[in-house]
């Protein structure tokens, strides 16, 4: 197998291929990340990331030099290439484009028929109109005969990449013809289980379910934000029973994921999905743009909790940067939005989080700490006498905290 990409998901998911039995060729344009991971480092925020590493690199996984040698030693080239958000929110493909032509160059005079899966999060229509025309041009092959041309996208998220890799709730197959669709089938046969559904559909209805996947998450986000800031003004109400109980159906309303109110959406996926589908809608001219209310949403949310801060009057410092617990990675985080719209009100706040940078110097007069993270460092913090604690995700216990006033968002009872 090949891999085009190793960097936050291709290095993991690399791995684990190869923990499950298969040779991975993998290869990453940045020549210092190959030496990088070739001395056993990955550089990423995953757990014992860097041991598995070095296990697969003498059980399977060879960092190869050349997008030649890559595709010559493969039978589906995986390609998992950034596609970053440009200015109007659209994804820029130029990147992607260059890695598939550099692998259909590479094919042209390779006589086995290979199936190129291309991971890449894109708009609907970017296989047919970019991605395949390129790669036919590149290789002199014929899309569907000569070459296959899949859509395989990942559903995972940092901090677990390897496990959910391993445990998808279902496997997406963009085909361009049911022999390539087959080939990449065949290729999940040792890695997910058997109850997992390999799905099979067009190149369009796979970009489009990607994308309708991230962001029916962030709806999921904003609606249990919702409930928890209705909650919050209504006495006796806790949006933890309400979340609770909501996830106990199965029928109608399916998982709790992403059910239980707290800080908004946020990471390197899910909000620019949004963005990019709000840039889409406005293209096809629908009658609606649910996208577009999401992200206005998630900012007026954010800013009721400002205002919330703002209110006791006090220094305030925000517990967490990252967008999420088990992660380093700060894109999209909800906490430096909070802290965005402060500066805006005329507020200098102060962040505190151990993982992304050294630990500030604790805070020593009584300020205002909204707990954006629940992690053990928002436990162990020493709050000064007379602060306020806003605890977003209601995650510490009243009866340890003594001369603070304790504000559990989405719960009408404060100490």
């Amino acid at each position: 197998m090949g891999f085009c990409g190793l960097g936050k998901l291709g290095l993991p998911v690399s791995i684990a291929m190869v923990q499950k039995g298969h040779e991975v060729f993998g290869y990453e344009l940045d020549e210092k990340k190959r030496a990088f991971y070739r001395s056993g480092r990955a550089g990423l925020y995953e757990p014992d990331i860097d041991n598995k590493l070095k296990k697969a690199l003498v059980s399977g996984l060879h960092m190869v030099d050349s997008v030649k040698e890559m595709v010559e030693n493969s039978k589906v080239v995986f390609v998992a290439v950034q596609t970053p958000s440009k200015q109007d929110n659209s994804f820029e493909t130029k990147y992607l484009i260059d890695a598939v032509k550099q692998v259909g160059e590479a094919l042209e005079n390779v006589e086995n028929r290979l199936v190129v899966a291309i991971i890449s999060t894109v708009l609907p229509g970017t296989i047919r109109s970019e991605v395949a025309p390129n790669l036919e041009k590149s290789s002199k092959k014929k899309i569907g005969e000569d070459v296959g041309l899949c859509y395989n996208a990942s559903f995972i998220a940092m901090g677990g990449v390897i496990e959910d890799f391993y445990d998808p709730e279902f496997v997406l197959i963009g085909e361009s013809d049911p022999e390539s669709g087959k080939v990449v089938e065949e290729f999940y046969e040792p890695i997910v289980p058997e109850s997992v559904p390999r799905l099979h559909m067009t190149w369009e209805n796979a970009e489009l379910v990607k994308m309708a996947y991230n962001t029916m998450i962030g709806f999921k986000i904003i609606y249990a934000n919702t409930l928890m800031e209705m909650c919050h003004k209504i006495p006796t109400a806790d949006i933890d029973i309400i979340s609770n109980t909501l996830s106990q159906a199965r029928f109608r309303i399916t998982s709790s994921a992403y059910l239980r109110g707290g800080m908004g959406d946020g990471g390197p996926c899910h909000p620019r999905d949004n963005l990019a589908l709000s840039w889409l809608a406005k293209k096809l001219d629908l009658s609606t743009n649910p996208f577009s209310y999401i992200m206005k949403a998630r900012k007026a949310q954010t800013e009721w909790l400002a205002k919330l801060a703002m209110s006791y009057k006090l220094p305030i410092v925000i517990m967490g940067i990252r967008y999420k617990p088990k992660t380093n990675l700060t894109d999209y985080s909800a906490s430096l939005l909070l802290k965005d719209i402060l500066i805006e009100k005329g507020c200098q706040p102060s962040m505190y989080d151990p993982i992304v940078k050294n630990p500030q110097e604790h805070a020593h007069e009584p300020s205002v700490f909204v707990i954006t993270l629940n992690e053990p460092f928002v436990k162990d913090y020493p709050y000064p006498e007379g602060s306020v604690i806003i605890d977003l995700w209601r995650c510490l216990n009243p009866k340890k905290l003594h001369a603070v006033k304790y504000v559990p968002v989405g719960r009408t009872q404060t100490s």
